[in-house]
């Protein structure tokens, strides 16, 4: 079996009046308004079988992600693994058959109850 290196997927979380102070461009703002985010690459486009796909934190902010969740009705994606220090997660992804998911990582904030949801989105290409 051949190893692919994990796809890196970068989640930069700012509070939102850092994001209004900063003239941040693209990304989205959380329900609550309260945070601002963005994903590099915007959308995981996996096209490789048995693809590691890893979510990175890139925050000054003191949050951790605390869950998965996706959309997978077609059991592409393994259960996710949150690193000890909170501040990134694994989930394999098979890519055996062509899909757009949807994926919630959640994140949350050290000093409070608050949980932030943040909406990657997934295509999987099948390789050839």
């Amino acid at each position: 079996m051949t190893t692919v290196d994990p796809y890196v997927i970068t989640v930069t979380v700012t509070s939102a009046s850092q994001a209004k102070a900063k003239k941040l461009k693209g990304g989205r703002y959380t329900l609550d308004a309260n945070y601002h985010y963005s994903f590099s690459p915007d959308v995981a486009f996996i096209t490789q079988a048995n693809t590691p796909m890893l979510y990175v934190l890139n925050t000054t902010l003191s949050v951790n992600i605390v869950g998965f969740f996706s959309t997978d009705a077609k059991s592409q994606l393994g259960d996710p693994v949150i690193a000890s220090d909170g501040q990134s997660v694994t989930v394999m992804n098979a890519n055996t058959v062509p899909y757009l998911m949807f994926a919630f990582l959640l994140v949350a904030p050290q000093s409070s109850q608050d949980v932030i949801y943040l909406d990657p989105s997934i295509i999987c290409k099948v390789p050839h």
